[in-house]
């Protein structure tokens, strides 16, 4: 059995040091040029889907098309597991009811648009999805309300 110290690493430390440094090197880049926000881990049961759009410009009738697992978020976006594929760049709605009391949500608060700005395969039917929110509801295209558009 080989036990390593730092005067003679074996290449498990060398490989585990790599790793370390180039994940801190990565996490400090992805921090500073990709988010001025701050991103909380978290892990809760959500749905994805589709809705129709009301006077007003507010959603209605949401229609679940998939189930997801949320796994952070943050005031600019979003990332997930899903068992399926998704398009990049489509619009569409996360229903976060999982997340807010029923007594502090309206109808609509726990419907939240996005758009997706990646979909990497992880294992069969595992998806990671990070999607970027759309704040002005209003920007949204007529097509991209009760339909997925890409």
């Amino acid at each position: 059995m080989v036990f390593s110290s730092s005067e003679n690493p074996t290449f498990v430390d060398h490989t585990i040091g790599y790793l370390m440094e180039r994940l801190d090197r990565e996490s400090r880049t992805h921090q500073m040029s990709q988010r001025g926000d701050t991103r909380h881990n978290l892990h809760a049961p959500a749905k994805l889907g589709l809705v129709e759009r009301a006077k007003g410009d507010l959603p209605v009738n949401f229609k679940p098309l998939y189930h997801a697992w949320i796994t952070d978020i943050s005031s600019s976006g979003i990332g997930m597991l899903l068992e399926h594929d998704l398009p990049g760049n489509i619009i569409i709605w996360v229903n976060l009811s999982s997340m807010i009391p029923e007594e502090l949500r309206s109808d609509k608060q726990q419907l939240l648009p996005f758009r997706v700005a990646y979909c990497m395969k992880l294992l069969p039917h595992t998806y990671r999805v990070g999607g970027a929110f759309i704040k002005d509801i209003s920007t949204i295209p007529e097509k991209s309300w009760q339909r997925i558009v890409e």
